[in-house]
């Protein structure tokens, strides 16, 4: 089959992303490439048997999730033995090669699916931008596609929309317009006290109660939700 299958045929949504799929010529499992102006997120993989588990490392404790067969996978990386795969928080678990059937389609996006609703073109391009390190390691004190922490991945998401920002969360905050939080938009610095003394963590806001950060506890780029969650407990300014 050439060119796009059909959207409502193999629509899979992943945390609040849309992707859909595109005929793929036979070729090694790589995420990040560019389909004109679409990302490959990976191919498209079909578990083969249930009771089919998902860890968080090949082969290893804690146990992600337990799928049946038939389940759709987006597969982002392949080491002997086993598929990475794209979980729904943006965390890359692992399943044994033998329970997957590799599809012959990649897996693409341009955007999130939200972007289309979004009050700005700032605010589009600025979460555009940070979906651009969605799954990328969590290292204290990167900066580059090896490992990037909070502020690290704020400053580079700003820096690719031409704006210039502090090295450190809590100095960051001292830069933009506050917002109150019952009037966040897409694209907003959100910062954290999480430990309760000073600013020591920060995101940014994509809509809908979600945000997009490099975090420790999911170690790489992950979304989160503010709504019941002590994220939201520990929100302490937003900067526009």
């Amino acid at each position: 089959m050439k060119g796009m299958v059909k959207r409502a045929t193999f629509l899979l949504a992943v945390g609040i992303l849309a992707f859909w799929v595109r005929a793929a010529c036979a070729a090694p499992i790589v995420a990040g490439g560019e389909f004109a102006t679409e990302r490959v997120i990976g191919r498209l993989g079909r578990v083969k048997r249930d009771q089919s588990p998902i860890f968080a490392q090949p082969g290893r404790a804690p146990r992600y999730y337990v799928c049946r067969a038939g389940t759709h996978l987006v597969l982002t990386h392949a080491v002997p033995g086993w598929y990475g795969v794209l979980m729904i928080d943006g965390r890359i678990g692992w399943i044994s090669s033998g329970r997957v059937e590799l599809l012959n389609y990649n897996v693409v996006t341009r955007s999130p699916a939200f972007l289309s609703l979004m009050n700005t073109e700032e605010g589009r391009r600025i979460v555009a931008a940070a979906f651009r390190f969605l799954g990328t390691p969590y290292k204290w004190g990167g900066e580059g596609p090896d490992g990037i922490d909070c502020s690290g991945f704020v400053r580079a998401v700003f820096a690719l929309n031409g704006k210039s920002l502090p090295r450190v969360s809590r100095e960051q905050a001292l830069v933009g317009k506050p917002v109150p939080f019952n009037q966040l938009q897409p694209g907003d610095r959100l910062y954290f006290s999480i430990k309760g003394k000073h600013i020591d963590h920060t995101g940014i806001y994509i809509g809908n109660g979600y945000f997009i950060h490099s975090s420790s506890n999911r170690s790489c780029v992950a979304v989160d939700t503010l709504i019941g969650t002590r994220y939201g407990r520990a929100l302490v300014a937003a900067r526009r």
